[in-house]
């Protein structure tokens, strides 16, 4: 039974997916196994019918156990190495990850910074179109240019500022229009300040 776990254990290792350097080293391990069980099995025979026989094997029996445990290091060792180079391939592979993740994190974030920046540029460059045409007419420079272009709140506030300076115009150039014509001759009677 004992040497059946060890055939058993050995067979699924073999199995797993394993490097190279431990595929081999497991290979090793066969022929010292084998050994080792056909000499146990000596000894156990011998020993049920011949004392002698059992202790002469008894000894062969001792140099396959050791040879057997030499080979079991050493695949301790090469699969420990391996699980240690798994693990160190692992973290460099973390490592690149969480570089390549903080990479595109920082161009999400200097993406994101350019597009608020060109939006507060936008909407900037409205308030202080939108600043200068209020101004303007606060003046009373009722010929300032106000450019409204688009949709947003902006754009429909340079509109009604575009729309108040019409009426504004309209309202003072009213009053001239009607001096102008009277000054030619269109119009001929006043309205008298009553």
């Amino acid at each position: 039974a004992h040497s059946a776990q060890f055939v058993e254990t050995l067979d699924a290792l073999e199995k797993k997916p394993v490097d190279e350097q431990s595929r081999k080293a497991l290979a090793d391990v066969r022929k010292p196994l084998d050994d080792y069980i056909q000499r146990a099995a000596r000894v156990v025979e011998a020993a049920s019918t011949d004392e002698k026989a059992a202790s002469a094997e008894l000894s062969a029996f001792t140099a396959a156990f050791s040879q057997l445990e030499e080979a079991m290091e050493s695949v301790s060792g090469v699969m420990e190495r391996g699980e240690q180079r798994i693990a160190a391939q692992r973290a460099e592979a973390l490592r690149t990850v969480r570089m390549v993740q903080f990479g595109m994190l920082a161009m999400l974030v200097a993406g994101l910074t350019v597009l608020a920046w060109r939006l507060i540029r936008t909407l900037m460059r409205g308030l202080r179109e939108a600043t200068a045409a209020a101004e303007a007419i606060a003046a009373g420079r009722l010929d300032h240019a106000i450019h409204a272009e688009g949709n947003d709140e902006i754009a429909r506030l340079m509109q009604a500022s575009a729309r108040m300076q019409a009426n504004l115009r309209a309202f003072v150039d009213a009053p001239l229009h009607l001096a102008s014509r009277h000054a030619e001759g269109d119009i001929d009677h006043r309205l008298g300040a009553d």
